[in-house]
């Protein structure tokens, strides 16, 4: 009967079977009832426990609580149940445990290292960093750096939030080469490529944008947004004539007023609305834009105060807009009136064209008259192309709409219609289609519904009920298996391999033997010398574990026969004998020779009586060999 071995929490190992050793569930050998030569087997699994399963590679089968020296780190590790965890370790976890003095606790969360040293007030003291994970790298934190002139600097750099918020130096340097300190920015001015960092002494600000709140008591220069400094010199004075260098901003909307003394006549200013204001301040007071045209100037759009007419290029305009030459607007133009075009051709040079009359009338007169279908022969619409015209026209012949391109329907949605009723849409035909005369092929299909079987990759699967094959013909599998079959429940079902194999294998086996001269363990019951004759007979390796074998055994050891005269027999003379003299063959030469033909005995007188010994022994296979179960 097999052990079940179970873990100290009732988790099974294994059900061990008889006769056998187990050496893949565990680190240590189990050993199975009647194993023969246990004492090796067992005594080894006391060295391994005894050395903690001293290697250099961890052990195969480990278990929860387990242990292990490793040779190679020479320090003893305990199996978590995923992997082997050095003991002694620090106590990783998010919330706060319970440490003994000595004990190191790593917040797993925050990233922090405690310590504890047993104080009274039971705090545990934090090693670093000062910030946890949620505060980000914060603080000073020195660096140690190579300058151009290969000479070691240090550098205290301040983090806030893990953001590089500033560096304080002793000196001004920059560094070298490819060296750079993340966060800090090359330095603009430098012609050196790629451009280095650079230091200065004192305290440099990563993002110059940053103010310091309060008041300096002295200062070299002021320095404005973009970080430029201007000197006292560098500034505008309210009086007297000036130069500038840049551009003049004006911060009023009053804006900038011109006049001859004391009398103004324009003003560029900003209205209520912020909008930039040129006007005139002197009454019907005209206003011209020009351009210089060689030496002389030329008014290039001219404002008529009093006639409130505008002049492009036109010093008298009679409209209110008056262009000489051409026009054009690059954006839209609005006409709220008729537009009129006085000319040879119209040239419309856009990519759309939106028209508010809802039809659009082709091959018609302008008092209105139209054709017949002979006269609108290929009236539609051509698109030019230096490739060849595409074009939709109506062909009077055949009375359609004749296209020499594809229609490409460019939603998904969309479909052809017929009827009012799809015929086709993008993935699929409609259902009113119901019917393809002359359908001779079909591309691959994904998946197919026919009636109750679906076809799917290589699979055949029905909806509702089983599927029957009604071949008027062999099925032929092409010398392929037919794999996935269950095993059998009724008497017409298919038999699978392994079903078919396990039933021979595990068959009952009746034999009968004759066990006459058989002693071991003892003539009355040789039930060793009879298991010994089954293994070679039929060896225990080629059936299943568990099979029975019934065997009736006769033995005829120790049975007496009467009625027969042995010793008549031995005192048979000459004349008893007769003799054959019969030609012979020998090798085709017939010869005359005298041989025995027959030995003339008495008749038995008395019968005779043979009975054997009978038993019945039964064997099992355990443990992959042929066990004696017991003799009847």
């Amino acid at each position: 009967m097999a052990y079940r071995l179970n873990k100290t929490n009732g988790d099974l190992v294994v059900e061990l079977a008889d006769g056998i050793v187990d050496t893949t569930s565990l680190d240590i050998s189990l050993i199975g009832r009647n194993y023969k030569g246990y004492g090796e087997v067992f005594n080894e699994n006391f060295i391994r426990l005894v050395e903690n399963f001293a290697n250099s590679l961890q052990p195969n089968n480990p278990i929860a609580g387990q242990l292990w020296y490793d040779t190679n780190e020479q320090r003893l590790k305990v199996y978590n149940g995923t992997v082997f965890s050095p003991a002694g370790a620090p106590v990783v976890t998010a919330n706060r445990p319970e440490l003994t003095v000595g004990n190191l606790w790593i917040d797993n969360e925050n990233k922090q290292l405690y310590f504890y040293d047993g104080n009274e007030e039971g705090e545990y003291t934090l090693v670093g960093p000062d910030f946890n994970q949620f505060q980000g790298r914060s603080g000073w934190e020195p660096v140690s750096v190579i300058d151009v002139t290969e000479r070691s600097q240090t550098i205290l750099l301040l983090y806030i939030g893990n953001v590089l918020f500033a560096a304080f130096t002793n000196e001004t340097f920059r560094l070298s080469g490819n060296q750079k300190i993340a966060g800090y920015p090359d330095d603009p001015n430098d012609t050196v490529f790629p451009q280095r960092q650079l230091f200065v002494k004192g305290f440099n600000l990563v993002d110059s944008s940053i103010n310091f709140s309060g008041v300096a008591n002295s200062a070299l220069a002021l320095i404005d947004s973009q970080g430029n400094r201007k000197l006292a010199s560098e500034f505008l004075s309210s009086t007297g004539n000036a130069v500038l260098d840049g551009t003049l901003s004006i911060q009023n909307s009053n804006g900038l007023l011109l006049g001859n003394g004391s009398t103004l006549f324009s003003q560029l200013r900003l209205d209520s609305n912020n909008t930039t204001v040129l006007r005139t301040v002197q009454e019907n007071a005209d206003i011209s834009l020009q351009t210089i045209v060689g030496s002389s100037f030329r008014d290039a759009v001219y404002i008529d105060g009093s006639a409130a007419k505008v002049g492009i290029y036109r010093t008298n305009p009679e409209y209110e807009l008056d262009i000489e030459g051409d026009a054009r607007v690059s954006q839209d133009l609005i006409v709220s009136g008729n537009l009129t075009v006085d000319g040879n051709a119209t040239y419309v040079n856009v990519n759309n064209l939106r028209i508010e009359d809802k039809n659009i009338e082709l091959a018609a007169t302008d008092a209105g008259l139209v054709g017949d279908d002979a006269a609108v022969d290929e009236a539609g619409i051509i698109v030019k192309s230096s490739e060849g015209d595409k074009t939709l026209l109506y062909d009077d012949g055949t009375k359609t709409w004749t296209s020499n391109l594809d229609f490409n329907l460019e939603s998904a949605t969309d479909s052809y219609k017929i009827d009012d009723t799809i015929v086709i849409s993008r993935t699929s035909l409609g259902s009113a289609i119901t019917a393809a005369t002359g359908l001779n092929e079909i591309g691959q299909l994904i998946s197919l519904d026919v009636d109750n079987i679906n076809l799917d990759g290589n699979i055949i699967s029905t909806q509702n009920a089983g599927l029957i094959i009604d071949s008027a013909g062999d099925v032929s599998l092409s010398a392929n298996k037919l794999t996935n079959v269950n095993d059998p429940t009724q008497p017409q079902d298919a038999s699978t391999k392994k079903y078919t194999d396990e039933t021979v294998a595990s068959a009952p086996l009746a034999l009968i033997l004759d066990t006459t001269g058989l002693q071991l363990p003892s003539v009355a019951n040789p039930y060793d010398d009879v298991k010994d004759i089954l293994e070679s007979i039929l060896p225990a390796a080629s059936k299943q574990e568990g099979t029975v074998a019934r065997i009736h055994c006769t033995s005829y050891t120790g049975t007496v026969i009467t009625g027969i005269d042995v010793a008549g027999a031995m005192n048979k003379t000459f004349e008893d004998v007769t003799k054959l003299t019969d030609p012979i063959d020998l090798e085709n030469n017939l010869q005359s020779e005298s041989v025995v033909k027959d030995v003339n005995f008495d008749p038995v007188t008395t019968a005779y009586d043979a009975t054997p010994n009978r038993q019945n022994m039964i064997f099992e296979i355990a443990g992959g060999e042929w066990s004696w179960i017991s003799t009847n």
